[in-house]
């Protein structure tokens, strides 16, 4: 009994007699139980909640005595100063993690072609997204906002880009993409300049495991401390939402526009994602491979409400290989790079909600939005949601980047974006997802296809890629994958695959049913070679072949 007795203090914390004690003791307990989604909801409940309460029960006059307005100004201190931490951490990050992912997809070898086509896909749907949120934003956002709920304090003026007609907006940006100082476009925040920059720096890095660059393992160590940062401070949400959220809302003289607008905001992105969704990714699928996409996309929906409820494209990556590969019949080595690469680097809901936040706050402050200024946006979110990290919540750090790169004031109004986050968040990881699943299917198809059609050297490399020796890990996937695969090859894939490699598939891999057709000999050109060599009870003659042989049994 002694014994139990000195393991109790251990195994659970004394409670305090104090009541006061003890209930902080408790919240504490729950909180460190709960998960970090749950606080936020938590938070903003409350903060609408108690905000409510004192905007209808209190006149807004006296609620902007000075001394009200006093303490409304020190709780939302904390959230100011947790903005300023998203602010710092910004610039280290993109720097380090534009630089480290060239490098890195530089280091690919065996697989330069890969790399280009599956980089130019996605940054087209990328460009394609961030179209799509800035015309709803012009055509719906900007009109049906209140452009008074935020009005701008004395002393702010319009920005320099402002001042200039619409050909100087378009100058001012593009001779923005090469900063003539680097330290002065950093401190200036020219977000746009520092990413062409590092970009570069990337581009013209010499790095290699064998002889390591200097600079790339400084980057390195400078990119893990600011995710650790950013993870850091994304752990304060909760609190910063409540501190910015309750002084908004309490101290709001147009409540009912502002429940209105952020209404209009969220309808806004929903619909932009579905356009994306269920227009731009199916056009762009049939339009590359001639096939229904609604097949695909019915079996990619398992991933697509993983996406949903992690909220992370990273977390959700398992299952969009397993999907891509098991129900889709994607081979591993396409799924493994490309659904990895766009876990990194394909964040179409991001560059769809990134322009409808900005213009949606710029128009509640009531900013004027010229073209030169969409312009901006519109590249700036491209750019940044490529660098987006994908974990959740992480894009709200480059949210912070864009306001500040496009000079719109981040005020307490800055909460609303963070508080239905949660919600937009998950809508636009559904639809990384899905664009991720996409492009691996059309990548699939268009190295299918060259099995068939391409010339020599393309139909060697298609054949690597398809039968996923890319890389020895890859072998014994890529072996199970082969055997499904010529099961089903048709006499011509079989024929493009012998003539381009010299090697014929194993006879041991074909069933009768399967068995190349016999072709007429009328539907070739009398005297032609190909019709003197032409076998026509067996087009492909099965012969031994190293490629397959000692793979195992069918």
């Amino acid at each position: 009994m002694q014994a139990e007795t000195k393991q109790n203090p251990v195994a659970e914390a004394p409670v305090s007699d104090n009541p006061v004690i003890a209930f902080f003791q408790k919240v504490k307990r729950v909180l460190s139980q709960t998960s970090e989604t749950t606080k936020l909801l938590f938070a903003v409940t409350v903060a609408i909640g108690l905000g409510l309460v004192i905007n209808l029960c209190v006149p807004h006059k006296d609620i902007k005595k000075k001394g009200s307005d006093s303490i409304h100004r020190l709780i939302s201190l904390a959230g100011r100063v947790w903005i300023n931490s998203l602010k710092l951490v910004v610039l280290p990050l993109i720097a380090s993690n534009m630089t480290i992912s060239v490098v890195q997809i530089k280091e690919i070898k065996g697989a330069k072609d890969l790399v280009v086509r599956t980089l130019g896909y996605y940054f087209t749907t990328t460009l394609m997204a961030a179209a799509i949120g800035i015309l709803l934003s012009a055509t719906i956002l900007i009109p049906n906002v209140d452009d008074d709920l935020d009005p701008p304090k004395d002393g702010e003026t319009v920005t320099s880009l402002e001042k200039r007609d619409v050909v100087g907006q378009i100058e001012a940006i593009f001779y923005g993409l090469v900063p003539g100082n680097i330290v002065s476009a950093m401190g200036s925040g020219n977000l746009l300049g520092c990413i062409i920059f590092f970009i570069t720096l990337g581009a013209l890095m010499d790095h290699s495991e064998k002889k390591p660059s200097p600079i790339y393992k400084i980057l390195k160590e400078l990119n893990d401390i600011s995710f650790m940062a950013v993870q850091g401070i994304i752990v304060f949400t909760p609190y910063a939402v409540f501190c910015l959220l309750y002084p908004t809302i309490a101290t709001q003289k147009h409540l009912e526009d502002l429940i209105t607008s952020v209404l209009i905001l969220v309808c806004t992105l929903t619909l932009g994602i579905a356009m994306h969704c269920l227009i731009s990714y199916p056009s762009l699928y049939f339009l590359f491979t001639k096939e229904n996409p609604l097949p695909f996309m019915k079996n990619a929906s398992p991933a697509v409400l993983t996406a949903f409820s992690t909220s992370s494209s990273a977390a959700t990556l398992p299952v969009t290989i397993n999907v891509a590969t098991e129900v889709n019949n994607i081979s591993h080595a396409v799924a493994n790079f490309v659904l990895s690469l766009g876990a990194t680097v394909n964040m179409d809901g991001t560059a769809i909600g990134f322009p409808m936040s900005v213009l949606f706050l710029a128009t509640a402050q009531g900013e004027k939005v010229h073209a030169g200024r969409i312009i901006m946006i519109a590249l700036v979110a491209t750019l940044a949601s490529m660098g987006a990290a994908p974990v959740p919540s992480a894009g709200l750090v480059l949210l912070v980047m864009i306001m500040d790169t496009v000079n719109v004031p981040i005020t307490e109004l800055f909460s609303v974006i963070i508080a239905i986050d949660f919600l937009n968040d998950r809508l636009e990881t559904m639809t990384n997802v899905l664009g991720d699943s996409m492009a691996a299917g059309i990548i699939q198809n268009y190295y299918s296809k060259l099995l068939i059609s391409g010339t020599t050297e393309q139909v060697k490399r298609a054949s690597v890629l398809i039968t996923g020796q890319i890389d020895d890990s890859f072998k014994k996937d890529s072996e199970k994958l082969m055997k499904r695969r010529v099961s089903t090859m048709s006499g011509q894939e079989q024929q493009a695959i012998a003539q381009a490699t010299g090697l014929t598939v194993a006879d041991e891999y074909l069933t009768p049913s399967t068995q190349p057709e016999a072709v007429d000999l009328q539907d070739i050109p009398e005297g032609s070679p190909e019709r003197e060599e032409r076998n026509v009870s067996n087009p492909v003659a099965p012969q031994s072949n190293p490629l397959y042989d000692g793979v195992g049994e069918p």
